[in-house]
């Protein structure tokens, strides 16, 4: 109730992310999934899926932060990629998450080192 009350809201057209933050050494998160986006089963994939997301993203994500994601009735229809992309834009947009560079592998027709 208090990141809802107090902190900054991003909006989209499937899911809404609120952050504050805390005094803690790491992000917090919660999620909300109202019986507006659909049955118990629809709401419970949508939330698996969420949780699925942020742990996939937690390396870039700002520490000391609670966050708290809402998802709109939209998001029962939303495919993951789709949801995955939504959580990076706002994510971004509220400055909580950087995508970590990934190393680059060498082009397949060049031989690494040590090949001949």
């Amino acid at each position: 109730a208090r990141v809802r009350q107090q902190g900054r809201t991003q909006h989209g057209p499937v899911l809404m992310v609120t952050s504050l933050t805390n005094e803690l050494t790491h992000a917090r998160f919660g999620f909300v999934v109202s019986k507006r986006v659909g049955t118990a089963v629809t709401r419970n994939l949508v939330k698996r899926r969420l949780r699925a997301i942020v742990r996939s993203l937690r390396a870039g994500i700002t520490t000391s932060t609670d966050v708290v994601v809402t998802a709109k009735p939209a998001a029962a229809t939303a495919s993951y990629s789709d949801l995955v992309g939504e959580v990076e834009r706002l994510l971004r947009k509220a400055r909580l998450w950087q995508p970590r560079p990934t190393e680059e592998a060498p082009p397949p027709d060049r031989p690494q080192e040590g090949e001949s």
